[in-house]
């Protein structure tokens, strides 16, 4: 995995940072698609391309988030959308505005790319709402956080979807903090959230601020001066992002451009409106919109400003001030279509990048984390024979830097793949002449590719280039996908998590060379039910795999931690309502114990577990 990629699972926050599942701070740096919200109920563009082609587009650009805004009126019943061709999207024809956005977020997940859900407005039209409010007479606050609970529950679990913007631009008559039902916008925040997290904990809680506070005016959604007396407080922790909108001269002459040292006074200006939330190490900031039609000398001033401040600098004398391994502020440029009246698109009028405002943006881009690794440890001579109890292929020595894999390269775009085909001098020279200006990486994994198909394994064995080029020449055509995931096969076989820790492409080799012949299963790990035997991960990972699986092979091992101390027919057991509902499904129950369970306090049965584990193991199950 690239450092410059998110890895895999959903995040947290930690002070000012963002955190992923391996523990790096993480920035993250996208653009607004927007069209959703509006009266055609679907993003712009469609009628231009393909809503593939689109986001293959925004990753090339290195864009690695999208935030996608939607409307209460998108998500009444039956709701269809307009300005779609259906000839350039043929898969979407017939489905329903949400539908189209389950489409979007699957194919992000296929690409890897993250989604920010946005609460934009309540009705359908352009901007937020008009009274200012994050509700209006025919959709109410009610509405909405049934309808924000809907999103969370669909999406559960997807970790392409990693935060809900809770409202799009407070401003007007919303307040923070006084207390009051009907304006206090703080503490809706807090309902809102809390509501969305009963059903779903893994989401980023993305609070936007107000226009005026104490009678001191900013942006829309940008002013969080009411944060030091009122901090929104969510139910799970460690959730909360603050995130404001900051526009430049061309949209409206601020005081703050007037200013005879501008724009050397605009660090100050933000210090004091959001971004001392960060260098104080209280909390994440996402600067959701900012944008520019890049026309103007004054504007052209003001970009290269915040960009330098959203990276870190928060002097602006030209040094990143952050500490190591931190990252600045995450941000979401606005937008991505030509159709915004303010600042138009990264994309000209013909569809084409803008490379005046890209190049303006572009070194903020996330640059890559400084990774967290844990210890590892001295690599040694392994024996002629192993050991009793070793796993039967060789010791893997630590990871080292590997050289650009160029047919790995080719097989991860499918545009080089069909311009190219398996010719790996070819996929070095464009990733030297063009790639690695349009931000593209390598994602395509070759042994996770032959490890999923017994076909595969007899016939490429670990020959790298050779599933490479069965991908590129046959297996995208014929539909294959990589399922095999090397971080369950480690951890469901205890020898080699000892072996090789959470070394996924060692875990992906003995399961090719060895694993399969002597008959492991390659998905014996029960991750979910590892997270509810460990109370302390169902707050940290939810039901995101992929982060568990890792934390089991990077810790949970060394630290003694049973992956079956929780026994779902003993919940089950414990819980009448549940085994009416769920029968003996232990799935299903030991799902509720770590969506649901844990926090409503239900107790998970110790005192039983041992007989019901007697009477499972005789073929018996007994209820109360």
């Amino acid at each position: 995995m690239s450092m410059t990629t998110i890895a895999p699972g959903f995040l947290h926050t930690d002070g000012g940072q963002i955190v992923d599942s391996a523990g790096n701070s993480v920035k993250l740096t996208g653009i607004n698609w927007f069209g959703a919200e509006g009266y055609a109920f679907a993003p712009q563009g469609l009628w231009m391309d393909s809503y593939q082609n689109h986001m293959d587009r925004m990753k090339s650009l290195d864009f690695n988030v999208i935030r996608l805004p939607f409307s209460d009126a998108m998500l009444d019943a039956g709701r269809k959308p307009t300005g779609i061709d259906y000839a350039k999207n043929p898969d979407l024809k017939g489905l329903t505005s949400l539908e189209v956005f389950d489409r979007i977020i699957a194919y992000a997940d296929k690409i890897g790319m993250k989604i920010i859900l946005d609460h934009h407005r309540s009705g359908d039209g352009a901007s937020s709402n008009e009274n200012g409010l994050w509700y209006t007479d025919r959709y109410p606050e009610a509405t909405m956080i049934a309808n924000w609970k809907m999103l969370a529950q669909r999406y559960a679990g997807n970790d392409a979807v990693i935060g809900a913007d809770l409202h799009n631009e407070p401003h007007g008559a919303a307040t923070w903090g006084d207390g009051n039902t009907s304006t206090d916008w703080a503490r809706a925040a807090e309902r809102i959230g809390n509501a969305i997290q009963s059903v779903n904990k893994d989401w980023l809680m993305i609070v936007e601020g107000v226009e005026i506070v104490n009678n001191n005016w900013y942006w829309w959604g940008g002013n969080l001066l009411g944060q030091k007396n009122y901090d929104v407080d969510f139910n799970v922790g460690n959730k909360l992002v603050y995130s404001v909108h900051d526009y430049g001269p061309s949209l409206h002459m601020m005081d703050w451009f007037k200013a005879s040292d501008f724009p050397n006074n605009m660090p100050a200006t933000w210090d004091r409106m959001w971004g001392n939330l960060i260098k104080s190490d209280q909390h994440p900031v996402l600067v959701g919109e900012f944008g520019s039609r890049m026309e103007t000398a004054i504007d052209k001033a003001w970009m290269p400003k915040l960009i330098q401040y959203m990276n870190g600098d928060w002097d602006g004398n030209g040094s990143i001030d952050l500490a190591k391994g931190d990252q600045g502020a995450s941000w979401t440029y606005w937008a991505w279509s030509p159709g915004s009246g303010d600042t138009g698109g990264i994309m000209t009028s013909d569809w084409q990048v803008d490379t005046t405002k890209y190049n303006a943006i572009k070194a903020g881009l996330f640059a890559g984390a400084t990774p967290v690794l844990p210890p590892v440890p001295a690599p040694t001579e392994a024996p002629s024979t192993p050991p009793p109890g070793a796993p039967s292929s060789p010791s893997v020595a630590a990871p080292v830097a590997k050289p650009f894999d160029a047919l790995a390269y080719v097989a991860s775009h499918a545009d080089l793949s069909a311009g190219l085909g398996a010719d790996a001098a070819a996929g070095a020279r464009h990733y030297q002449q063009h790639g690695h200006a349009e931000g593209r990486s390598v994602s395509f994994d070759p042994l996770a590719y032959t490890a999923s198909y017994r076909d595969l394994i007899a016939g490429l064995g670990t020959d790298h280039d050779a599933a490479s080029r069965h991908f590129i020449e046959h297996g995208r055509a014929e539909g294959r996908t990589t399922v095999f995931d090397a971080y369950n096969y480690l951890a469901g076989n205890r020898d080699l998590s000892a072996a090789f820790g959470a070394d996924a492409e060692a875990g992906a080799a003995h399961y090719i060379r060895y694993g399969v012949l002597e008959g492991r299963t390659a998905s014996g790990f029960d991750t979910l039910r590892y997270v509810a035997s460990n109370p302390d991960l169902i707050d940290a990972f939810g039901t995101d795999a992929r982060a568990a699986e890792i934390h089991y092979l990077t810790h949970g091992l060394a630290e003694g931690r049973s992956p079956t101390a929780f026994d779902p027919l003993a919940y089950l057991n414990a819980n009448p309502d549940l085994h009416a509902a769920f029968g003996t499904d232990r799935v299903a129950a030991t799902l509720h114990y770590v969506q649901h369970g844990k926090a409503e306090g239900r107790v998970a049965s110790p005192t039983l577990e041992t007989a019901a584990l007697e009477h499972h193991d005789a073929g018996v199950e007994v209820w109360g």
